[in-house]
């Protein structure tokens, strides 16, 4: 398997030799050219019996089966061959984990899984509709494409067992790694930063659309980076739950339910602890529930594995570059229905001085109208 990252910190791009990271958008724009250079190598490169292991001639493979790629492309010229014989796959199965827009148009086009981040069932549903919807457009079947959360467990035979430990990791996370963590990812260094400043008020891109997931996540609270670094410490924008393995089984179960999500990725608060205790306590729960088969499934592949077939289905992009293989074929969209589903809508309005009681009955008016308008909760 292969988690397509196209990498984001300026640190990186230095080691690479170059002077400054290359814009977002751009870095796409260079792997969606890079899939393809694979796809060339690893479906088209070699016909499927192009290895022929005749040891009395002492040939292994036929070379009038095995071609050049002759790839030119704006950002990568690749004239000749892949350098061994096909895996199983030939293509490795594709995870991909892109948040921002270019990066799920890139996740809908390549990817077989796509892993997220969220805390809230209810506001990622629309996220998982669009990411479907996607993925339909590109010809593929959005049910095909698996889509897996994050999920940072906290479990013990009690609740009250579980609260505790709970509590311990909270207590033994470190605010300073955590800011670091979060520079890491956002560029800004809050180390030094006042622990009470509010983040909103930061002039930061990066820090400003954290702010805003953030009030998505609790509303009432005014998030600095002090609260920041204690929310990161216990799971961050993991679905993080804590509580028995009945609870933790059915808080997985409403993020399926509701979210419409495959799977989970484990990320772990304490190592080994966290997996030790999601095997001993958490599986046996859902092997009860039949989430997991009762015995070891056989050897297979990581694509057979996800539900698939060995190679790439034939409406995936790669699958174009197979030898033979006509290069103009492109499925036909597919749709996908959405249930009816909660959604809401989150603002900040700030009244100029004066004009306080003003903006608060205009408010008030305008939620009325609102709750006036037919299904509205």
């Amino acid at each position: 398997a292969w988690n397509i990252v196209t990498s984001y910190q300026q640190s990186a791009a230095e080691n690479l030799g170059l002077e400054r990271q290359i814009p977002h958008d751009e870095r796409y724009d260079i792997a969606d050219e890079f899939l393809d250079v694979c796809y060339k190598l690893w479906e088209g490169s070699w016909e499927d019996n192009a290895v022929v292991r005749d040891r009395s001639a002492g040939i292994y493979t036929d070379p009038s089966k095995v071609h050049d790629i002759q790839h030119k492309g704006k950002y990568f010229s690749v004239p000749g061959s892949h350098l061994s014989e096909p895996s199983p796959q030939r293509t490795p199965f594709l995870f991909q984990a892109g948040a921002s827009a270019r990066g799920r148009l890139f996740a809908a086009r390549h990817a077989e899984a796509i892993f997220l981040t969220g805390t809230n069932p209810e506001e990622m549903r629309p996220i998982i509709d669009l990411l479907r919807m996607q993925i339909g457009e590109q010809g593929r079947d959005p049910k095909s494409v698996k889509l897996i959360m994050m999920l940072a467990p906290v479990t013990a035979r009690t609740d009250a067992e579980a609260q505790d430990k709970s509590q311990e990791i909270s207590e033994r996370g470190s605010e300073e790694a955590a800011l670091a963590l979060f520079g890491g990812w956002s560029g800004v260094d809050l180390s030094t930063s006042p622990r009470d400043k509010p983040l909103e008020s930061f002039k930061n891109d990066s820090v400003r659309a954290l702010s805003d997931m953030l009030t998505r996540v609790d509303s009432e609270l005014v998030w600095t980076p002090q609260n920041l670094a204690d929310w990161l410490c216990l799971g961050g924008m993991s679905a993080a739950t804590v509580g028995t393995p009945v609870a933790i089984v059915d808080e997985m179960e409403r993020w399926v339910n509701i979210a419409g999500v495959d799977g989970f990725n484990l990320t772990r608060l304490v190592s080994p602890g966290t997996m030790d205790d999601f095997i001993e306590l958490v599986t046996p729960e859902l092997r009860s529930r039949g989430h997991i088969p009762e015995q070891p499934r056989p050897p297979m592949t990581m694509r057979e594995r996800f539900g698939g077939t060995q190679n790439l289905p034939r409406n995936h992009p790669g699958a174009r570059y197979r030898f033979g293989q006509e290069t103009n074929v492109v499925s036909e969209p597919v749709t996908l229905e959405a249930g009816p589903r909660k959604v809401g809508l989150l603002a900040t309005f700030e009244a100029k001085s004066g004009m306080e009681e003003s903006l608060s009955i205009w408010l008030e008016e305008r939620a009325e109208d609102a709750r006036a308008e037919p299904g509205t909760v």
